[in-house]
């Protein structure tokens, strides 16, 4: 077995893998695989173990081993694959990812300019991967400027199978990974607003403010985040963000990066009885979705918009399931940023992720699925009511 850095948490285990840069999250039933391969227990011995502790019948635990052990193998967390007659279903661990990725690497005939004054920086991006112009200029439209003779200089390229990310000329980062480059974006764009601050993570969600704190909303895109924070902003909520929520390390606190509230055509009728201008709004295409994008004041950045976070909520429109609010444990949290939603740094630092769920457990959670935007504003009201 792969020898990786191991975090108890709660009653799961935490895998950080810092060659593949990812986390994996084991449940109790997949942290005692894990354990038992390390004592170097047989495949019998194993599912004797689960019968034990579970009263499981011996197919059912046999069945549970060849399922988690497989997802293993696919992962590349284990040398050696153990013995077994069993096909390699899906199941037993969730490795981190992030929320971009390209649905294409064509190249532009020619580079595209663009400029932007983001807080106190003029910062010049040129785009040369078609995709990343779609999904990084439509979330900085609002900081756009005119051209300038001088300004900071980033732009992202191909070199071979590889993503290139330069700042006035220097590599920043090489790799295969689209969402480590888009992941380094948004830590340039952050040293510039936010100079000298270390940066605990990233979560790939939107954030609000209301009684001078924020709260924050991890979703996968099309999770129903940015209608949330349309119809929050007209109820009164602050706008601090649609994207990228990151938190520093010294004192917690979120420190936005207010990108456009970007609104996909499915939402385009509802947020339109709020905002009348968004129902005749320019049409874009943002990674193959129609979007518009909302009218909205040139957001200050810097320190006067830092927050400390209140309350996670994690939101999803679905209009075939019953609408319900509920707190949810660390773990539950957790696997949920872990999927999709959270990006804690490259290289994984064993001593970083240990920080980021020792600040997990202070945050009251929520998991919250709604069919009517108007009770997911009063359910945000009721749990930030001070």
């Amino acid at each position: 077995m792969r020898k990786l850095d191991e975090i108890d948490y709660h009653d799961h285990l935490v895998l950080v893998d810092a060659v593949q840069n990812k986390l994996v999250l084991l449940n109790p039933v997949a942290k005692l695989v894990w354990e038992s391969l390390q004592a170097g227990m047989t495949e019998e011995k194993m599912s004797d173990v689960l019968v034990a502790r579970y009263g499981i019948s011996g197919e059912m635990a046999r069945a549970d081993i060849a399922s988690i052990v497989g997802e293993w193998q696919l992962a590349g967390l284990l040398e050696d694959s153990m013995p077994t007659n069993q096909s390699i279903p899906t199941g037993g661990g969730v490795p981190v990812d992030n929320s971009f990725s390209l649905k294409s690497t064509a190249r532009l005939l020619q580079p595209i300019e663009k400029y932007y004054q983001i807080g106190e920086y003029d910062l010049l991006i040129r785009y040369y991967l078609e995709d990343f112009y779609d999904f990084f200029h439509t979330q900085l439209l609002h900081f756009e400027i005119a051209p300038l003779e001088t300004a900071y200089q980033y732009e992202v390229d191909l070199d071979g199978a590889d993503f290139v990310a330069r700042f006035n000329g220097k590599i920043l980062v090489s790799d295969s990974s689209a969402a480590t480059i888009t992941s380094d974006l948004y830590e340039s764009i952050l040293a510039y607003v936010y100079p000298g601050f270390d940066w605990l993570g990233l979560m790939h969600a939107a954030a609000t403010g209301v009684n001078g704190k924020a709260v924050v909303f991890p979703a996968v895109s099309g999770s129903g985040k940015s209608t949330l924070s349309a119809g929050l902003m007209y109820a009164g909520f602050e706008y601090l963000g649609d994207d990228v929520v990151p938190v520093r390390r010294n004192d917690k606190k979120i420190t936005p990066i207010v990108t456009t509230l970007s609104i996909k055509d499915g939402s385009w009728e509802l947020i339109g009885k709020f905002y009348p201008t968004l129902r005749n709004g320019r049409e874009y295409e943002r990674l193959g979705r129609r979007m518009r994008y909302l009218d909205v004041l040139k957001p200050e950045m810097g320190e006067k918009v830092c927050r400390e976070i209140s309350h996670i909520i994690f939101p999803r429109y679905d209009s075939s399931e019953p609408e319900l609010l509920r707190e949810i444990t660390p773990a539950d949290a957790l696997s949920r940023l872990i999927g999709d939603n959270v990006w804690l740094g490259y290289p994984l630092q064993t001593q970083s992720v240990q920080e980021f769920l020792t600040w997990l457990d202070t945050k009251p959670l929520y998991s919250m699925t709604y069919q009517s935007l108007e009770q997911a504003i009063e359910w945000v009201r009721e749990v930030t009511h001070d």
